[in-house]
């Protein structure tokens, strides 16, 4: 099975795999994914001197694997990733259904020089809007004195920072624009800018939901370890985690992992996991072939009631009507 590989003896950023696009000389065009990649497209568009979004939409044919390096000159801009956030797939996928891998469907935001580690394995559905922005703008978009000064506060740090958020409904609504938008032509790149535009918001009006941010400074193998520790606790969400046996497993103590955990995904690990299980459901009676006893069933909940509550509390609405729409 082919592999791409990044180690200390290549370059490890991620660019380089996408090197084959030609950024600012040929925007607002889709570049078919090289065949040695898999099939789908990138399409960049550069919206000034303080925006740049590429799409991304493509089926992976290899395992890719590696580190997103530190960009120079890349501190003072600050990177979101909407990942699965299409509703349909753009891609060109020809493999069956059942073997495609999608991503969780969430927003990270972090400094353009915070190292993330990646691994997508081989099937796997990118369908990904990243946004790059500038500081300087982003402090020019913010309105309202509370939420100024602690987005202000999350800008004006000069550590590298990383944060993730669920998608909201709202966040899937402006993808779906971007994906198929309702303006071509000489007006398209001022209609991507609204639309980028959009999905900051969008990203904020949840991100404000935090009460505080946390300022543990993050270093690339505790991220790593952190993610490592989501993964574990969301492969079996029938069970709740167990902190002692998590923290083992993390390498960290009870209370170092704890804080690195809600300062990346504004929850303790047991929130975490109970918010998750709700996504997951809403996804699940998405899909229209399960009805809501199953969904809850499925994911452990033998009370229908309490995953009632909990979905409404959640997703602000109880399963029934949810599934009905």
């Amino acid at each position: 099975m082919s592999r791409i590989d990044f180690d200390d003896s290549q370059s490890t950023d991620i660019s380089a795999v996408f090197s084959f696009i030609p950024f600012k000389e040929n925007n607002n065009v889709k570049q078919p994914l090289p065949a040695e990649l898999g099939e789908g497209y990138v399409t960049t568009v550069h919206l000034g001197p303080s925006m740049d979004v590429m799409i991304h939409s493509y089926r992976l044919s290899v395992n890719l694997n590696g580190v997103k390096k530190r960009g120079e000159g890349q501190k003072d801009n600050v990177v979101f990733s909407f990942r699965s956030v299409f509703t349909e797939s753009i891609a060109g996928n020809t493999a069956e259904p059942n073997t495609a891998v999608s991503l969780l469907p969430s927003v990270q935001i972090s400094t353009g020089d915070m190292e993330i580690d990646f691994s997508f394995p081989v099937n796997t559905m990118i369908n990904t809007i990243i946004l790059t922005v500038h500081k300087s703008l982003l402090l020019e978009l913010i309105d309202g004195n509370d939420a100024k000064i602690l987005l202000q506060t999350l800008i004006a740090q000069d550590k590298p920072f990383l944060y993730e958020e669920f998608i909201s409904p709202a966040i899937h609504d402006i993808a779906a624009k971007i994906l198929k938008p309702e303006v071509t032509g000489e007006l398209s790149t001022f209609y991507y800018r609204i639309r980028c535009e959009e999905l900051i918001l969008m990203f904020f009006v949840e991100f404000l939901k935090r009460k505080s941010l946390g300022n543990y400074i993050l270093n690339p193998q505790d991220v790593k370890a952190v993610y490592r520790v989501r993964d574990k606790i969301i492969s079996n969400l029938t069970a709740p985690p167990q902190l002692s046996s998590i923290a083992e497993f993390s390498g960290m103590s009870e209370s170092k992992l704890n804080r690195i955990f809600k300062q990346i995904f504004g929850n303790p690990i047991y929130n975490y996991h109970q918010k998750f299980r709700i996504h997951e459901a809403a996804e699940m009676l998405k899909g229209g072939k399960m009805t809501v006893s199953e969904v809850g069933y499925k994911l452990g909940f033998t009370n229908l009631s309490h995953f009632s509550k909990l979905f409404k509390r959640y997703m602000g609405e109880k399963p029934k009507r949810f599934s009905r729409k």
